[in-house]
């Protein structure tokens, strides 16, 4: 029985792990559709620089993560047709939602405060600070 739950415990390689010598590798093959852009290549095989595997495993994992994002972009910017030109009415689209947006902004900001996220905390509350004092000049007319 305690035979068996060492074998059970025993850490296997994970997706895309192989063990050359004593160290770790990660190694993946490069989806058909983006082979032209990874010419000669045609899998990922790099070293994982490390011979403990459950660092290994870790990671293979962060890696796998990064490539899907990286390939997943590749192929959906592949997927979306390419605009030569803006027609008239996309543009004035473009510039409608622009500014709905902006007069949103502003609307929000006017209600509810200054809140640029611009600046840190430390700014803001300097700002918040001299705010009553600016806006006592302004009211005066002074500079």
């Amino acid at each position: 029985m305690a035979l068996q739950c060492v074998m059970e415990k025993k850490l296997k390689a994970g997706l895309h792990v192989i063990l050359r010598g004593k160290t770790h590798y990660y190694n993946r093959r490069i989806p058909q559709e983006l082979l032209d852009e990874y010419q000669p290549k045609t899998k990922v095989y790099e070293s994982l620089k490390t011979s403990d595997l459950a660092e290994a495993n870790s990671r293979a994992a962060k890696r796998t993560t990064e490539l899907d994002r990286e390939w997943f972009s590749k192929m959906a910017l592949r997927a979306s047709p390419v605009v030569a030109e803006l027609t008239t009415e996309q543009i004035a689209s473009l510039v409608h939602n622009w500014g709905v947006d902006a007069l949103e902004t502003d609307d929000d900001n006017r209600a509810h405060g200054f809140r640029n996220t611009a600046y840190g905390s430390d700014e803001h509350e300097v700002i918040q600070d001299l705010l009553p004092d600016y806006r006592e000049a302004y009211a005066l007319g002074e500079d």
